[in-house]
């Protein structure tokens, strides 16, 4: 008896179909059918996902802005786009891209806890770790990575600072294949606040 449905996963059953070898007078040979629809990795609902795009947001100052909350309602689908002409993607070929976007933490679902404010090291292990869960979890969102499938990293603000730690994390970090596991291209940082005395500076200027 299984568990879990993630312990069927790679178990697809196969059925020798006697009848059809005699009737198709087959002595040497076996027909096997192989059934997919008892696998529930594979259900015909599943998506293809060709690139991973893994967006670290900026300085938010309520729950509300978390990723989760506000389920990103209001990017439109030309801003989507326009990341994908950033990470180097033709508007004209045709891919099926994954958007995870994590809540840091101290938003979302661990709102009683303080937020790490530019802790890179921790914000880039919150992004890591959400970011294993969904590959590690395919079949609960009914998508399957590709082979050779990419990942890129993305932030700006607050998330410009997390995604480069997060890159340097993957590059550097300890347990053998999480940098392929990931499979991590290029990052992608917009005006993070990488040396604070002067961000600081700047905003009492004014």
């Amino acid at each position: 008896i299984k568990q879990s449905a993630l312990e069927l996963i790679g178990g697809t059953p196969l059925l020798q179909l006697n009848n059809y070898s005699k009737k198709a007078g087959l002595k040497d040979a076996k027909i096997l059918a192989k059934l997919e629809y008892l696998n529930p990795a594979n259900t015909s609902d599943t998506v293809q996902i060709d690139i991973v795009i893994i967006d670290c947001h900026g300085t938010i100052s309520s729950n509300s802005e978390a990723p989760s909350k506000c389920k990103y309602a209001s990017i439109s689908v030309k801003e989507i786009e326009d990341e994908l002409v950033y990470l180097g993607i033709p508007d004209n070929y045709k891919i099926k891209a994954l958007l995870i976007a994590p809540d840091y933490l101290g938003y979302g679902a661990s709102a009683d806890k303080t937020h790490p404010y530019m802790i890179t090291n921790l914000c880039a292990r919150n992004i890591i770790d959400s970011v294993l869960s969904v590959m590690n979890n395919q079949s609960s969102f009914k998508i399957q990575l590709k082979n050779g499938y990419k990942s890129y990293v993305i932030g700006y603000s607050q998330g410009g600072q997390t995604s480069l730690g997060t890159m340097r994390a993957v590059e550097n970090y300890t347990p053998s294949g999480l940098k392929s596991t990931i499979n991590l291209q290029k990052c992608y940082s917009g005006a993070g606040p990488h040396d604070l005395p002067a961000t600081m500076e700047s905003f009492l200027s004014k």
